[in-house]
């Protein structure tokens, strides 16, 4: 997984192998039931997801969890 910047937004990449993972945001990470799937579906660009997000959303972690 890996994030990069770019003109107020914030492009999270992930490798398509991961087909079977759910990419999930929290704001509390003390709360290991907080994570919630995010709704937004990734573009797909040969063999990597890749998802923008607005930096205007402050505090929220992500990862990538196989149910």
């Amino acid at each position: 997984m890996d994030f990069t910047k770019n003109q107020g937004k914030v492009r999270i990449i992930w490798s398509t192998q991961y087909t079977n993972h759910v990419l999930e945001a929290t704001a509390n990470l003390a709360d290991p039931n907080s994570w919630q799937p995010v709704t937004d579906v990734p573009q797909t660009v040969d063999c990597q997801y890749f998802l923008s997000v607005p930096t205007n959303v402050a505090g929220l972690f992500y990862r990538l969890h196989k149910p």
